[in-house]
């Protein structure tokens, strides 16, 4: 009677652990990846960082807050059809334009995006009015299937491509092996955010006429995807590491706001003032731009209030330099009356007024 009871026991606890791990961990779907137009977010990077990877399997816990990243990036959706480089791929319905606080380059990467995955089309850069990279792959397959789960078998993702190297014509492979092979909590500066972890084997073969040349690039990478949110944080190994638990990484970038708005980036315009401009439209519904200008390199924090004086949006928190700045704030989620906008930079506060109407 105490072995059958000990086995029940010992089967009710197993099977306690697999309900609770079966109905805790996380499931990324399309609706989850950050495709609004206008929306955006910011990425902060560096090169050459320290990491903590933690271990594959359920229930992680990854600490990235207080990693050194001083640059910024700021990812923007915009309308496939306004963008420079859309006539070479008809078939998008999803587009980044990303800006870098660090050079003048202006990016803009190329997906298709449906209800099972998303595949990375190209992409292509500009400096003022040159064009300094395109890349159109002649073939690649999807990056992600979804809905994404912790224990999904491996898959692969090819992107091809014909260039030079050396004089030669040679086609260019870029070969991608996938898992997700953790899930668990990332925390980073702007919150913890449930997440699926994706470890990338990343090779990167040149082919020649006679045949296979050489391997140029191999690493490993990772990918935390989250709920509503997209990615939250990429790690890129170094060139030839084959040690999945690496602790120097070529590259981490970590999102540290997020807006379903535009963040707009004028270097070439340097405003006399600092001003803080009326809302429009006014009165909104539920989409409304703030629009500011800094005449120096400053703090800014760009806050809402409810006229309880409760903060409803933190829609800016970031040292910026001098520029006219537009922000889109969707206050779909809540009620309809009036909000308070408080901007503060150099020693600056403005505040003003909008009416939501719904």
């Amino acid at each position: 009677m105490k072995k059958f009871l000990l086995r029940l026991l010992t089967g009710l606890m197993i099977l306690t652990f697999l309900i609770s791990n079966l109905f805790a961990q996380v499931t990324v779907t399309v609706d989850d990846a950050p495709s609004e137009v206008g929306l955006t977010f910011e990425m902060s990077f560096n090169s050459n960082v320290g990491v903590s990877l933690g271990q594959a399997g359920a229930d992680q816990y990854w600490d990235f807050s207080n990693l050194d990243l001083p640059n910024t990036a700021f990812w923007e959706v915009i309308e496939a059809e306004t963008s420079p480089f859309y006539p070479h791929f008809p078939e998008t319905n999803l587009v980044y334009k990303v800006t870098r606080t660090t050079h003048d380059t202006v990016e803009y990467n190329y997906a298709k995006i449906t209800n099972t995955d998303l595949t990375e089309l190209g992409r292509g850069k500009i400096f003022g009015s040159d064009v300094t990279e395109l890349i159109v792959p002649k073939r690649t397959t999807p990056k992600i299937f979804m809905p994404a789960n912790f224990g999904d078998p491996v898959w692969s993702s090819v992107a091809e491509l014909d260039t030079n190297y050396i004089g030669l014509t040679v086609t260019v492979v870029d070969s991608n092996y996938s898992t997700i092979d953790a899930w668990g909590t990332m925390k980073t500066s702007y919150g913890e955010f449930p997440c699926l972890r994706i470890r990338q084997d990343h090779f990167t073969d040149i082919y020649a006429a006679f045949g296979y040349l050489m391997t140029i690039e191999r690493n490993i990478n990772y990918f935390w995807i989250a709920k509503n949110y997209g990615i939250v944080a990429t790690v890129t190994g170094m060139n030839g590491v084959t040690e999945p638990n690496y602790t120097q990484a070529k590259s981490v970038n970590v999102m540290t706001n997020f807006t379903t708005g535009i963040c707009e980036l004028r270097r070439s315009v340097v405003p006399e003032k600092f001003v803080l401009l009326q809302n429009y439209p006014n009165p909104f519904n539920p989409k409304t731009t703030f629009q500011y200008h800094l005449s120096n390199f400053s703090d800014v924090k760009l806050k809402v209030f409810n006229l309880a004086g409760q903060e409803v949006a933190l829609l800016v928190n970031d040292n910026q330099q001098p520029g006219i700045y537009k922000i889109q704030w969707n206050a779909g989620n809540l009620p309809s009356g009036t909000y308070i906008y408080q901007i503060q930079m150099k020693g600056y506060v403005f505040s003003n007024k909008c009416l939501l109407v719904k």
